[in-house]
């Protein structure tokens, strides 16, 4: 029996409510035309401050102790939405593919019992230190993280608007050096040239676009390297060109 897909999303989304900002309707409709109609997939949505009225939103940080919605997202928010992922993933062996904050939302979950087999990270908005811990913890699961040198959001948001010292994203500079998990940098030339000889597949992570944070799911050319993943090709032969800065934040 194959295993179920569950999905994750980011960060400025409500479930709650009809419109662009509710993933239901936007993003997992798209996920979802991608992946095989022979695997049942399960979307999972959260709060993750998100809706059409920031100054409400930065209200609703400030009233819990936060001074800018992200912080309020990535350390409260995404916690909670764990708890409940790992609830529903705490008996049997699902894959995932996930992005932005939702690497952080899985990540957390798995450390909380969530069952999972293989998770596809785009744009991942955890932090590199906190990312290379839980993988370690977990040499059984299969991690493919999905990066883009160029991703001015991971830039901006996840290293200059979460708690702590300015620490990267694994969306920006990886984690190298860990068996069970495989960078792939999209917007590398000789990544793509990798992808195009050994598999015909047309990768891209930049679509000229400021502030393009969307091109690893929005870019059709990517969807094939995440579904033989998912499939249980390791891509043992990429090649590596992730950064990896601050890795040795927890040695």
């Amino acid at each position: 029996m194959p295993r179920p897909i569950i999905l994750v999303h980011g960060y400025a989304f409500d479930p709650g409510k009809p419109g662009k900002y509710n993933p239901n309707e936007t993003i997992f409709p798209q996920w979802k035309a991608a992946l095989p109609e022979s695997r049942e997939i399960i979307p999972f949505s959260y709060y993750s401050a998100g809706g059409p009225s920031k100054f409400r939103t930065t209200m609703r940080a400030w009233s819990n102790g936060y001074r800018d919605p992200y912080r309020w997202a990535y350390s409260k928010l995404a916690v909670d939405a764990a708890k409940k992922l790992a609830e529903r993933c705490s008996s049997g062996s699902y894959d995932v593919v996930c992005h932005s904050l939702g690497t952080r939302v899985v990540l957390l979950a798995q450390s909380m019992g969530a069952k999972l087999n293989r998770i596809v990270m785009m744009g991942g908005a955890e932090m590199v230190p906190i990312a290379r811990r839980a993988v370690l913890l977990h040499p059984a699961t299969q991690y493919l993280n999905v990066m883009s040198f160029t991703d001015d959001i991971l830039d901006l948001m996840a290293e200059h608007f979460t708690p702590g010292d300015y620490l990267s994203a694994i969306g920006c500079d990886g984690i190298p050096s860990i068996r069970n998990l495989r960078n792939v940098v999209l917007d590398d030339p000789e990544v793509q040239d990798w992808a195009k000889a050994q598999y015909g597949w047309n990768l891209n992570g930049d679509l000229d676009e400021w502030m393009d944070h969307h091109v690893y799911y929005q870019w059709a050319g990517n969807w094939p390297m995440y579904l033989a993943f998912l499939d249980g090709d390791d891509l043992t032969d990429l090649p590596d060109k992730a950064k990896g800065e601050n890795n040795d934040f927890f040695d």
